[in-house]
C-alpha cells in the first residue's frame, strides 16, 4: 500500500481531479455528506474496499 500520511505529487494530482469531478468513480456517504471518489485511490489506503 502507499504511503498517503505526507504530501506527494500523486495525492494532489488525484484530489485535483477529484475536485474537478475527473474520473471519481464512486460515493461514500457518510452523516448525510457525500463525497465523490476514486475507487482506485480507496483502494489503496484500505484493504477493506478490495
Amino acid at each position: 500500500m502507499m504511503d498517503w500520511a505526507g504530501p506527494s505529487l500523486e495525492r494532489s494530482v488525484f484530489n485535483d481531479l477529484r475536485l474537478q469531478g475527473q474520473f471519481c468513480d464512486a460515493v461514500i456517504e457518510a452523516e448525510g455528506v457525500a463525497f465523490q471518489i476514486h475507487r482506485v485511490v480507496l483502494c489503496e489506503c484500505s484493504h477493506y474496499f478490495l
